[in-house]
């Protein structure tokens, strides 16, 4: 898809995956390891790499091919345990939002 869709022109799907109560420097590192693997496959960055010396820093990458897209943050959500978040999210505009909804009418 070219970025010439407008809002409401396509649906997209979003799958999200959240690890909690992992050690935060692990989380981080999680979150890091997905951002290089979606680089090699030929993601680039919408957004600044994150800003890692920020509580919850954040990656945000896409496919300028066909509009795939992926996000991550990662953050220490508990300081007296030293837990945190490592949260990765894909999307896919999958169909136009004009395009008929099997077995509807």
């Amino acid at each position: 898809m070219s970025d010439a869709h407008r809002a409401g022109e396509r649906v997209e799907v979003r799958l999200t995956y959240q690890l909690t109560g992992v050690p935060g420097g692990v989380a981080r590192t999680l979150v890091r390891q997905a951002r290089d693997a979606w680089v090699k496959r030929g993601y680039e960055f919408e957004v600044e790499d994150g800003r890692w010396a920020e509580a919850f820093p954040s990656v945000s990458l896409r496919t300028p091919s066909d509009d795939h897209w992926m996000t991550a943050v990662t953050g220490v959500v508990d300081k007296s345990k030293a837990e945190g978040l490592a949260a990765i999210s894909v999307g896919s505009p999958c169909f136009s939002a004009a395009s008929p909804v099997p077995g509807g009418s």
